[in-house]
Formats: C-alpha cells, sequence, structure tokens
C-alpha cells in the first residue's frame, strides 16, 4: 500500500503464547521483507495482542484499503445531502489518524 509508509499486508495472526484464560497472538505480514535477504519474507507487526484485538489489526490493510476506495468514490459522487458530508468528514478524519496526519 502506499501512502503511509506502513508495512504492507496483507497481515494475518498467529498465535503466539497461552497465558491462562488469556491467549496471545502475534500479528505478521507475509511478503514483507524486514531486510533484503531475509527469508521467509515476514515481518511482525506487533506481538502479544489479545485475542478480541488480533482479528481487528490483521486487518488494518485491508481495511484501510477499503476505506480510502470508498472515500474517494463518496467524494466523487456529487450528490452530497448534509448526513453525508458528516460521514465523510468522519472518513477524511480516520483516513487522517491512519496515516499519521491527525493533529
Amino acid at each position: 500500500m502506499s501512502g503511509a509508509g506502513h508495512t504492507p499486508g496483507p497481515w494475518s495472526t498467529t498465535f503466539a503464547r497461552d497465558l491462562p484464560n488469556d491467549p496471545r497472538f502475534d500479528i505478521i505480514a507475509y511478503g514483507a521483507r524486514p531486510f533484503p535477504s531475509a527469508s521467509p519474507p515476514v515481518r511482525t507487526v506487533a506481538e502479544n495482542v489479545s485475542q478480541p484485538d488480533a482479528p481487528l489489526i490483521a486487518a488494518a490493510p485491508a481495511l484501510l484499503a477499503a476505506l480510502r476506495e470508498a472515500f474517494f468514490q463518496f467524494e466523487h459522487n456529487g450528490d452530497e445531502a448534509p448526513e453525508d458530508k458528516a460521514v465523510l468528514d468522519r472518513m477524511a478524519a480516520a483516513l487522517a489518524k491512519a496515516e499519521g496526519r491527525e493533529p
């Protein structure tokens, strides 16, 4: 993905450790080389993530791409109702936060 400078997707979860009643996961990116000669091409994006948070974090690159596409379509639709403006503003704010442009 371009724009944010983050590790490109797709990301996925992998079981890391099983703490009592609290399984933990790592988020990994396949195809992202931490350095040119790395093999296999895998990079750890996040470690020790709780079970409820892991799928959401792993979905981040896909969610960001979908939000960018929806924002572009929405912004260029031309039929903007007042409630659409509020949605567009929330989408723009979420993109700014995800791309590190949040004030």
